[in-house]
């Protein structure tokens, strides 16, 4: 349940095209042509994380996979430490949830409170291109030949072989774990509420 549960949560970001899978290329490609351009680009990692909801209860026990971006460790194309100059995004979620709960406590009142439905990647994210590496274990198969350099094999069939040394693709959507998703997930939600 709890593999399904991840597999799910990489499909459905995939659908998103939170990342762009079809236009992967070579780190070093990436990074030399950044160099070389003088162009400023941020490198990081996506995983994946898994736990059970409502444990303490089998009959509401349920698996909840989430893939996130490991924002601790997010360099440039000089493989220094990424700098993120903008301030993240203001905290004003425990203020307001608070004043929603003192409205509904009124008489002939009621309230609830919701997460959006995978909040960030509602959002593009902007600024500095961003390019991440996937755990070998999620490549798609179009990553992988066969060993007499044909279509890709089944990974049920023989070993695959990669196509790529250190695959990269670039990030298109906000994605928790990202410094500045927050950020971008404000702007997204005030415009849309305007």
């Amino acid at each position: 349940r709890a593999k399904t549960a991840v597999e799910e949560e990489w499909t459905k970001l995939r659908k998103l095209g939170t990342w762009l899978e079809e236009a992967v290329c070579e780190y070093d490609e990436v990074r030399g042509k950044a160099q070389k351009n003088g162009q400023e680009v941020h490198f990081g990692r996506i995983f994946s994380l898994c736990h059970e909801k409502h444990s303490e209860d089998p009959s509401k026990s349920k698996y909840k996979g989430r893939v996130v971006f490991q924002g601790n460790r997010v360099t440039d194309q000089e493989s220094t430490m990424a700098v993120f100059q903008e301030i993240g995004s203001s905290a004003c979620l425990l203020s307001a949830s608070k004043m929603a709960d003192t409205i509904s406590l009124g008489p002939g009142n009621g309230g609830e409170q919701a997460d959006a439905l995978q909040a960030y990647t509602q959002a593009a994210l902007s600024g500095t291109e961003t390019w991440v590496e996937l755990p070998r274990d999620t490549w798609p198969l179009s990553w992988f030949k066969d060993s007499r350099g044909g279509q890709p094999l089944h990974r049920g069939g023989q070993p695959l072989l990669p196509r790529f040394r250190r695959p990269v693709c670039k990030l298109r959507l906000a994605l928790y774990g990202h410094p500045l998703s927050g950020v971008y997930w404000e702007r997204h939600c005030n415009t849309c509420l305007k």
